[in-house]
């Protein structure tokens, strides 16, 4: 009977030191998007906010390091009680102490967050990637427990509305679910019968990839896996798992002008750029960048790329560029020049880089018409020029694309006279023939009058 006692009283002592000892926990507030470690404190347990802040990571893609205006996405995660099994499930600490894990238990209303980006929000970008993170706000705050232990829980992912391709984003390749350990104590202060959830603490938390039903230091990084959140990290040790990402890129359209110095230093020529990706839906906010002398131009007004978006008459000088940055992929573009020079010919050609795809002339564009698709935008102009259609590929980070329109001054008279000054030459000849007619006028008078 005394040995029973005895077994009983340590047992008692083992699972009172599990439920003081913060194993396996971890703070809240996990801001570094690396996979943390299962830790044991050196003193007793400190109470932690009874709000777990989890991160979600948007990892942004473009040639450069650059701030692009984010895509408009919003998830929602939803708290679930994991029911544990009759068999149950244990964590081991690193001193060998096991106890066993219990069902979670949820307040009334449920536990619920979300996080997203809106058309406010910038992030950074990189030709590697570059990560964006944004808060989950979990509150465990109206939980009433039943008792001291450690309480699981999952925690889902999923879109607040639309796809992912209505906002341009690619989806994780993995599992859009984690689970969570909560450590609960009777609170220090306070605690009276537990009716109340101001009477229970928390004093740790732990996120993982996998529900596992036996947590210990020798399995911890290949089973369970703890993690931040839902970011990119390794589910099992070694396989990877990517964040949701936006992959980007940019173009630049220049122009130039060869034989023909008046334009080349003078005149702006009329170009309208326009952007059309069929399956985003969500509006998209593309920035510019000007060098040289570059008028009337603005940023593309934020608009879903489904319906074709573009930044109205931009005017470019021989010499001088814009550049339209942070473009989703999958999304073509197109560039149409107007020649508003008077009483002169240009040899027009467009020339793509890289040239992943060769410039194709619009067979729509003719001189006194405009492309199906910029009439749809409001720009009738006399088009006279090339139209370059490219589609870059999806899920692959993009590309700095540049297409530089040449306008080439051709020379078409036999007479060698110049074409812009064809109209001199006529003005010219034709008052010789009115002083010669006048002059066979008078010397036919002056014959009727002999």
């Amino acid at each position: 009977m005394r040995r029973k006692r005895l077994i009983s009283f340590i047992l008692v002592l083992v699972f009172a030191f599990a439920m003081s000892a913060s194993a396996f926990a971890s703070t809240p507030g996990l801001t570094d998007g690396e996979q943390g470690t299962f830790t044991l404190p050196d003193e007793g347990p400190t109470s932690q906010s009874k709000t777990l802040v989890l991160t979600k990571e948007l990892k942004a893609y473009n040639p450069d390091e650059v701030t692009i205006k984010a895509p408009i996405i919003a998830y929602t995660y939803t708290v679930a009680a994991v029911t544990i099994s009759a068999d149950g499930a244990t964590v081991t600490d690193k001193n060998n102490v096991t106890a066993p894990v219990k069902s979670g238990i949820l307040p009334n209303g449920g536990i619920s967050a979300t996080a997203e980006w809106t058309a406010d929000d910038t992030i950074s970008a990189a030709p590697g990637g570059a990560s964006n993170p944004k808060e989950i706000s979990l509150s465990f705050e109206n939980v009433i427990f039943t008792g001291p232990g450690i309480y699981r829980y999952s925690v889902t992912e999923a879109l607040a509305d639309g796809t992912y391709a209505a906002a341009g984003v690619t989806a994780t390749d993995g599992s859009l679910t984690r689970f969570i350990d909560v450590y609960v104590r009777q609170s220090p202060t306070g605690y009276t019968d537990g009716s109340t959830a101001a009477q229970w603490d928390i004093y740790g938390y732990t996120c993982f990839y996998v529900n596992s039903d036996e947590i210990t230091e020798d399995n911890k990084d290949t089973s369970p896996v703890k993690t931040n959140g839902f970011v990119s990290g390794t589910t099992d040790g070694s396989t990877a798992l990517s964040a949701d990402s936006y992959y980007t890129y940019n173009l630049t359209v220049s122009k130039t002008v060869t034989g023909d110095a008046y334009a080349e230093a003078n005149t702006a020529f009329p170009f309208t750029i326009l952007f059309t990706n069929s399956a985003i839906t969500k509006t998209v906010d593309i920035d510019c960048a000007i060098e040289g002398t570059v008028t009337g131009w603005t940023d593309p007004a934020a608009a879903a790329l489904s319906a074709g978006t573009t930044n109205g008459i931009t005017n470019i000088k021989s010499g001088s560029s814009i550049k339209f940055i942070g473009i989703p992929c999958g999304t073509a573009f197109e560039v149409y020049e107007t020649n508003t020079v008077t009483g002169v010919t240009y040899k027009v050609t467009s020339t793509l880089t890289p040239a992943t795809a060769d410039p194709v002339p619009d067979d729509a564009v003719v001189a006194g018409s405009a492309p199906t698709s910029a009439v749809t935008q409001g720009q009738k102009q006399a088009y006279q020029s090339t139209a370059v259609t490219v589609t870059p590929e999806a899920d692959k980070a993009g590309e700095n694309y540049a297409v530089d329109v040449v306008n080439e001054f051709v020379t078409i008279s036999p007479t060698g006279v110049i074409v812009r000054y064809a109209p001199y030459a006529l003005v010219l000849i034709g008052g010789i023939f009115l002083l010669l007619l006048g002059w066979k006028f008078l010397r036919r008078n002056e014959e009727e009058k002999a």
